[in-house]
């Protein structure tokens, strides 16, 4: 080999070295821009995200939804028509982004939700480790992180869903037993409309004939921005309520009386919307009878113009104490259960149904579910909060929005939805 071929190859294998090392500077120095990056982690993030809003954004309103992936280390911004991630180190600095579709009767509040190490919150009840929230009103979306207590219940970005009309479903566990809820709130205002019969004449007998509540609520609630129902009165043979009934001004009144076979009075509870003798309008849950058990019916009427009532037993909750005593019929077995509850102190009203629990069991869950975080059926600061125990069996049913939640005797026998006497139901007209 002569003199010139041994220094071109001595100088391509040269070449060829310095190339190789170069290449592996460039993938040492890229590995350990990966290791102290977040890149390809914020990216997915960023798009995960947005497809999430898209998702929210054609969900109903009243939308309550904890973003289940830990994102402690990053800050999310939400700007127009996207959603930007960033890290906390130097090499995060640049944002990973992608976008959703906005919806322009939808708005979406823009911020940014800074990353919450966590730390020593000494002085305040951590409650939840929320990293991000949304939260779905009728004409916004709002982004949210929840450290503690006071997180929730005080801070100028807490919103809450106070004075919206908004919709719950979960399940909750009380002594191993896992119970589906369905909760809808509304507003005691103006907007608030509520309806427990089309107007059919009651004074003297009870002409309804029973109704299936999904039914009962296409013929009333139709039309409405925002509605729900739920199944009311006990009742006896031919659709017959128990105690008081009244819808549109006509009422219908079955004397309280003693069941000796259920050792119960067959309504110790009514709740009632009706307009004083100064004119005011009210709505609020009555015991009718008094300590001594006697009928309180009549007094109940007079001086007041009744426009809406439906009744029940018993009532679970009473300014803000829970019942003494579950009657002995609620404990035999785990059965759906329906009722209203009405909370003057923060002027809310609820529609619950719970599948399925005994009497006990169903007087913890209404004492102790928070529906958001911090937030229960009762606040309980004033006493004024009341809950009333309404049919319940294969007769529960809720519907929100002209859709069916739950029927107890679909969901006990696979059967269609029960039939019964009234309705309770609450709307906001557009």
């Amino acid at each position: 080999m002569s003199k010139k071929a041994q220094t071109n190859e001595t100088q391509w294998w040269l070449i060829n070295f310095i190339l190789l090392a170069v290449i592996l500077v460039i993938m040492i120095a890229v590995i350990t821009d990966l290791n102290a990056s977040t890149s390809l982690e914020r990216k997915h993030l960023a798009k995960d995200i947005a497809l999430l809003v898209n998702s929210i954004y054609g969900s109903p309103n009243g939308l309550l939804y904890y973003y289940p992936e830990n994102r402690f280390d990053f800050s999310i911004g939400f700007e127009e028509a996207k959603v930007k991630v960033f890290g906390k180190s130097d090499n995060d600095l640049v944002a990973k982004t992608y976008f959703f579709v906005e919806d322009s009767n939808v708005q979406m509040e823009y911020k940014t939700i800074e990353s919450l190490p966590l730390g020593d919150y000494s002085g305040d009840e951590v409650i939840a480790y929320i990293p991000l929230g949304f939260r779905r009103f009728p004409t916004a979306i709002e982004p949210f992180s929840v450290l503690r207590t006071s997180d929730v219940l005080s801070g100028e970005d807490n919103k809450n869903v106070e004075g919206e009309f908004s919709y719950f479903e979960g399940t909750k566990e009380i002594d191993g037993i896992s119970m589906d809820y369905y909760i809808v709130k509304a507003p005691l205002d103006p907007d608030i409309v509520i309806a427990t019969d089309p107007g059919k004449e009651m004074t003297s007998s009870w002409s309804s004939g029973g109704k299936k509540t999904s039914i009962w609520a296409a013929e009333v609630l139709s039309g409405a921005e925002y509605s729900a129902a739920v199944n009311a009165n006990f009742y006896e043979a031919g659709y017959l309520p128990r105690g008081i009934a009244a819808g549109s001004g006509n009422l219908y009144v079955e004397q309280v009386y003693w069941d000796a076979k259920s050792e119960i009075y067959l309504i110790p509870g009514v709740f009632l919307v009706y307009t004083d003798d100064k004119g005011k309008d009210t709505i609020e849950i009555i015991n009718v009878v008094d300590s001594q058990g006697y009928d309180k019916v009549d007094q109940l009427i007079t001086g007041r113009k009744i426009k809406q009532a439906v009744s029940g037993v018993p009532i679970m909750v009473e300014a803000c104490q829970p019942v003494s005593t579950i009657p002995e019929w609620m404990e035999r077995e785990r059965r759906p259960r329906t009722a209203v509850a009405v909370d003057n102190e923060d002027d809310e009203m609820f529609l619950i149904v719970v599948n399925a629990a005994r009497g006990s069991e169903f007087l913890e869950f209404l004492t102790t579910i928070e529906i958001a975080p911090g937030e229960k059926i009762c606040s309980c600061q004033d006493n004024g909060c009341d809950i009333l125990n309404l049919d319940g069996g294969g007769s529960s049913t809720i519907i929100v929005n002209g859709e069916r939640k739950f029927a107890g005797d679909i969901a006990e026998k696979g059967a269609d939805e029960r039939t019964v006497a009234n309705q309770l139901g609450i709307m906001i007209e557009s």
